[in-house]
């Protein structure tokens, strides 16, 4: 709104982060991550002196992505040459990698992914194999993939699942010797990969209902999540569906009420009197107090909105001092442009509430 005095507050900024102000300046990579991050945001209203606070940046690899960045903001080309030229600079092979293989996806310079290739040259074992499977990834040559040494099936598989080769990645993520990363591995395999069948192999039995219920839902397949064995995960899976009836008539097998905060929002746009059936069956004041946020801006009358703000007002979260001074914030912003009468109502409980709280500094 006001250019001018932004300039002001950044100047000051600028002034404490190198020290030029009283007080204690932050060192080392701290000051340059202040430094980056002044220059990119005073680019967007003066793109020179942006520039000239950038090459106050001496760490190369943060110089880099300031450049980048302003780049990406002023339109102008020529700074991802001197953004490559800081990148060039970072004395740590795998950290210049990803510094050129970031610009190349910025800048669309494809020569700059040869280079961050070039700069892995002499690096081994497990760096090397993630540092592929990152470039891989980025520059979307399959080829990559395949040069990652079969001594880190995890690295392989995951670079092989990120260029979509899922039935490579599935067959390389099984040789991963740790049960839980293998299983966790095949879960997001599948689940990419929208394949049911293979889904059904995976051993861990958590994962494998949590990669059938994001195979259920991108397929639309409402068979597929009904028969989903975790309750937790099945109502997600007929919840996303729209499959309201569905999940609310299994709320009684969960151990943990959690999903029904996502199935009482979701009702509430349809159907909000059965959604109020589904607040009934939560545990827990915190969660019942988001559903029927919901609820209360569907139905907008007075009694709703009561209960709406005493759950708001009991929505205790333990070791969280705010959450019902949040959880009424919340509430007031819903309703703010829809109910000045309610919307004041809740910003006052909120307020009241956040007084209330009992501060104690050491």
């Amino acid at each position: 709104m006001d250019p001018a005095r932004a300039e002001e507050i950044l100047s000051q900024a600028l002034d404490v982060a190198t020290g030029q102000a009283p007080g204690i300046a932050p060192t080392g990579i701290y000051r340059e991550l202040d430094v980056r991050a002044i220059a990119v945001t005073w680019a967007t209203i003066n793109p020179a002196r942006g520039l000239a606070v950038a090459d106050r940046v001496y760490d190369p690899a943060l110089r880099a992505w300031a450049l980048w960045e302003i780049a990406g903001i002023t339109g102008d080309e020529s700074l991802y040459d001197q953004a490559a030229e800081a990148a060039r600079q970072v004395s740590n092979p795998v950290d210049r990698a990803r510094s050129l293989r970031e610009l190349a996806v910025r800048s669309g310079d494809r020569a700059l992914f040869d280079q961050a290739l070039a700069a892995l040259e002499g690096v081994e074992l497990a760096p090397l194999a993630y540092a592929l499977g990152d470039l891989a990834a980025a520059s979307g040559d399959i080829a990559l993939a395949g040069r990652i040494d079969p001594a880190c099936p995890d690295a392989r598989a995951a670079a092989l699942y990120r260029v979509g080769q899922f039935e490579e990645a599935w067959a390389t993520a099984a040789q991963i010797s740790d049960p839980f990363d293998r299983a966790r591995a095949l879960a997001a395999i599948a689940a990419a990969w929208g394949n049911a069948d293979a889904a059904h192999q995976i051993a861990d039995p958590t994962l494998r209902d949590l990669a059938l219920r994001e195979i259920a839902i991108a397929s639309q397949d409402v068979a597929l999540a009904a028969s989903i064995h975790s309750p937790y995960y099945r109502v997600q899976a007929l919840t996303a569906l729209g499959q309201h009836q569905a999940a609310s008539d299994i709320a009684e097998e969960l151990g943990d009420t959690y999903p029904l905060i996502m199935l009482a929002v979701a009702w509430a746009e349809t159907d909000p009197q059965s959604a109020l059936s589904v607040v009934d069956a939560m545990d827990g004041e915190a969660d019942k107090a988001v559903a029927m946020r919901a609820i209360a801006v569907a139905i907008r009358d007075q009694a709703t909105f009561e209960r709406a703000l005493g759950l708001a007002l009991a929505a205790r979260v333990r070791g969280d001092a705010l959450a019902p001074a949040e959880a009424s914030l919340a509430l007031a912003r819903a309703f703010s442009p829809l109910d000045e009468a309610k919307a004041e109502a809740a910003f006052a409980q909120a307020d009241d509430i956040a007084r209330r709280i009992s501060t104690k500094y050491k």
